[in-house]
Parts: structure tokens; sequence; C-alpha cells
């Protein structure tokens, strides 16, 4: 079996003199393509599936498709597996007319809404600045070319509707550029799929850039600015200062944290199964006395959720949060910053206290891809504990509720504010 470390320009150089000639990749095995004596180059993904044997299931063909683009769908289609589902059992589905409406909601519901919690936000993408200009083409139609002009039409404004709703502030309140950016990657990974299912030949998304700048995020919050949030969000709504509170103490994501299941909090564990977190892996998080108390506040609230919505049904909306934090920030008179901040404050927080990067690493929950990874199950609660316990001792101590390490949770007095 013939392999090699796949590269832009190892690919470009492989040849064959025989009819076909599958060359694996070296770092990843399950991932190949096969050269053709005539020059094609097809990539595959090769996994052996639930009845034993070897299946393999066709990505694209180069460069229609590009080596990034076809190796992500194949890690993709990997994780999907280890997560117990069986790519040879989906139904197949083939049409020559497929129309980008049809393909959008095959996109939607085959795939997104099972491996993405940010589904809608795709939805929206399609729903606003896609269909309304091509639902009814064929898919295999639409050309790099008209993909380029939409996205210029969406980067300057040229697109009827592009302006936010009052409702939608929350969501698009990004610039114009990062939205035209949002429909690019929709777009492409809507594509890949169609490909990795066997509908396309190709992308036709591939190459071509991202029309907005996008700017590395590296916003932290000050020691200074932590102790004028947490004491400005006295008198707001207490599931909403508690959420952002608990971001503050954990370094979660928005999203894992509003979605906080009372089913996932035992003692002073919160279990995140694999399916609620984005590396696709349970995550096992620490709770502290400052947290937990929190949390403990929310009893009785809500039957499912510790952070439930108040107007709906379900739990508090990350986009809620996204709102009311950009009105507290203002009325605080703050820097720029999102509840996503808060996670990189507190891995930031904790490198500055002398935790180690991989350590914190397993506090933030990130995926971390290695051979050994796939056989070291040890969860580093340990570490995680002890790393957390430090970072909420250091911010307590600063927000100037430092007394509360000291207290036994459940006690009469209130140690953390929530009011």
């Amino acid at each position: 079996m013939a392999s090699s470390r796949l590269t832009e320009r190892t690919l470009r150089a492989l040849s064959t003199e025989k009819e076909r000639e599958d060359i694996y990749d070296s770092s990843f095995p399950a991932f190949l393509v096969r050269v053709g004596r005539n020059g094609s180059k097809t990539f595959y993904f090769r996994y052996r599936g639930a009845d034993g044997r070897y299946h393999r299931i066709r990505l694209g063909v180069y460069p229609g498709l590009s080596l990034a683009d076809a190796r992500d769908q194949a890690r993709d289609r990997a994780l999907e597996i280890s997560r117990g589902k069986d790519p040879a059992a989906e139904p197949e589905v083939r049409s020559s007319a497929l129309t980008l409406r049809a393909l959008a909601e095959a996109y939607l519901e085959r795939w997104a809404k099972r491996r993405k919690r940010s589904w809608r936000e795709d939805q929206r993408v399609l729903d606003q600045y896609v269909l309304p200009v091509w639902a009814e083409r064929k898919a295999s139609e639409i050309r790099r070319g008209e993909i380029a002009e939409l996205l210029e039409a969406v980067a300057t404004r040229g697109l009827k509707g592009l302006r936010a709703s009052s409702s939608q502030e929350g969501v698009l309140g990004r610039s114009a550029p990062m939205q035209a950016n949002s429909v690019l990657k929709t777009l492409r990974k809507m594509y890949n799929w169609a490909i990795s299912v066997d509908w396309l030949e190709s992308n036709p998304c591939s190459h071509l850039a991202k029309p907005g700048l996008e700017r590395r995020k590296d916003r932290v919050l000050s020691d200074e600015e932590l102790r004028t949030l947490w004491q400005g969000l006295e008198g707001e709504a207490q599931v909403f200062a508690a959420a952002l509170r608990v971001g503050m103490l954990l370094g979660q994501r928005p999203g894992e944290i509003v979605g906080m299941r009372w089913a996932d909090v035992a003692g002073d564990l919160w279990t995140l199964p694999g399916e609620s977190t984005k590396s696709g892996r349970q995550q096992v998080v620490p709770l502290g006395p400052g947290a937990l108390r929190l949390i403990e506040a929310q009893r009785g609230q809500h039957a499912e959720f510790v952070f439930p919505a108040q107007r709906t049904a379900g739990h508090l909306r990350v986009e809620v949060v996204t709102n009311k934090a950009r009105r507290v920030r203002a009325r605080l008179g703050m820097a720029a910053w999102t509840p996503h901040d808060l996670r990189r404050t507190v891995a930031t927080g904790l490198a500055r206290l002398g935790v180690d990067e991989f350590v914190i690493q397993r506090v933030l929950g990130h995926a971390y891809s290695s051979v050994t990874s796939i056989y070291n199950r040890y969860a580093y609660l340990k570490e995680k504990r002890a790393a957390l316990a430090l970072w909420e001792h250091h911010l307590l101590e600063v927000v100037g509720v430092g007394a509360a390490l000291s207290e036994e949770v459940g006690g009469e007095e209130a140690l953390i504010p929530l009011h």
C-alpha cells in the first residue's frame, strides 16, 4: 500500500503508469487519492463499516476539490464514525437536476442540524443571501464567478434586504465583509457535503478568497474590567448575570454555558456530553464553590435547564446574552467585548497564574489530534480542578467576593451577589 504525506506539491507531482494507483496520506491513512494513468486525481475516505467490511466514500476530484477541503471532508467523516454513525448506511440520493433550494434543505437536515449547534446561522445565511438569488437554479450550474459576484454584493451591501431587523441585531451586527465571509464559508461547506455524498463533482467555492479581512481575536479583559463587569451585573436579570459570571469562572464556550442542563450537573462536576461540545468529546468541568453557588441559586426556575429563557421555551440563547452584554458594557463605559472574550480571558489568566498550556487546553475543552489522543482517555480531572480553583480564587479576590472561597456551599448567607 503506497503512502506519502500529501501536500499540494506532492499531489501535483503524482503520476502512475498503472491504470490507477491509490496513494494514502501517511499523516491520515483513512484519507487517500486515487491517481489515474490519464492524470486524474480523485480523493477518497476509507473506513471499516459496522458490517466489518471496508468502504470507500468518494470525496471529489482535484483540483475542483482542493486538498485542504478534501482532507476536511475526510476528517468530518472520521468524526461522524467516531460518534457511531455509518455513512454506508445513509440512503443514497442522487439528482442531476438538484436545485440549490433542495441542496440547502438536505444539507441543513442531514448534516448541519446533526453536527453543528450553530446550524441556525447556516440557515440564516442561506435564507437571507443565497436562496433569494438562486433557489431554483441547478446547484451544479452555479459558477465560481457568480459566487464571487454575490460575495462582492454582500460585502458592499449591494443586495436588497441586508439591513438587519431589530430582532436580528445581535447576529447581524458584524460588518458587511464579515457577512460575506460567512456566506462563502457556508456555501463551501454545503458544496463539500454534496460532494461527499456523491451528488456533485466539484465545489465552485474552491480557490475563492475571503472578501473580508479577518482580524485576529485577541480581546482579553483586565482585572479592573473584570471587577467592573462583575459588580456592574448587579441589578441585571438573575439568569443573565449568573450565566455571564459562570462564564467568567469556568471559561467554557457561551453556547455550552447557556445550554447547561441539571441532568449534567452532579455534585461539583459538570459533564458535557460529546453531542453538546464543539470537539465532539465529553468534557468534564470541575465546579469551584463560587461557580457551584451561582448554579445552585438557579434551582427551581426550570426543570431541565440551569439558565432558562425568560420569554420562550428552552434555555437562554447566546444571541440574547450577546445583546444584553452589549448594553451592559455601554452602560459601564467599557471597551467592546463579547461573551466569547471571557473564555479567552480565563485562558490568558490561567497562563499568567502559571498553569501549563496543555492543562489550559484541557480546561477549555479544545480538541487535540494525535495518534496518542485516540488511546489516551485520561480526563485530567485533578489538573483541571486545580487550575480552575486557582482561577476562581484569583477572580473572586479581584471582584471583591473572595470570602466565598472559605464558606461552605449551601450556607445561609449569599456569597456572590446575583442582583
